[in-house]
């Protein structure tokens, strides 16, 4: 029921008891008071109880509902320390995020941290800081970090190129640079 529903059924029931004998006024206007203590009551705890959310968007698009910016920002550390622990230095997010308070539903409720965090893993565009080996100018792969480019350039050198004995031919590696 609507609330200006409720204002009118009310102001109808007070004005049929204020006409009633005295013995009757009484009672009602007691079953009045608590009718309307019990509705200010009700309406105080609903609106109080409703879950403060907002909507997720990523590049203009709405994505999920968040129960608030913390919650996002405590999942995007999150991912950002799985990196490290990968070996990787992430730089920056290279995807826009902003939310919008004003597309949340009543009826809906927030995402838990684990499907926030799989939307985001999946839909996010990371600059990371790695090595990369090149070969004629060209990057061929991307590392973590110099070390496992390193040990990659000795296991190449190793497989394409098998030790000749000397006189045999001759085969130069350049110094390689890690960019």
């Amino acid at each position: 029921m609507k609330e200006n529903e409720i204002l009118t059924r009310l102001r109808g029931l007070i004005s049929s008891i204020i006409n009633k004998p005295q013995g009757l006024k009484r009672k009602g206007i007691i079953i009045a008071s608590v009718v309307c203590i019990a509705l200010v009551a009700g309406l105080l705890i609903s609106s109080n109880s409703k879950a403060e959310a907002t909507v997720l968007m990523i590049n203009g698009k709405d994505m999920a509902v968040v129960s608030d910016e913390k919650q996002v920002e405590a999942v995007l550390e999150r991912i950002k320390t799985d990196f490290i622990e990968q070996g990787y230095t992430p730089v920056e997010c290279l995807t826009q995020i902003t939310y919008d308070d004003t597309l949340v539903r009543a009826a809906a409720s927030p995402v838990n941290d684990q499907h926030l965090y799989n939307l985001l893993k999946d839909l996010l565009v990371w600059e990371i800081e790695c090595k990369a080996i090149e070969i004629n100018g060209e990057s061929v792969i991307n590392l973590a970090n110099e070390e496992f480019a390193q040990m990659t350039l000795e296991n190449l050198k190793k497989y394409y190129l098998p030790e000749i004995a000397e006189g045999e031919g001759l085969v130069a590696v350049e110094d390689a640079d890690f960019v």
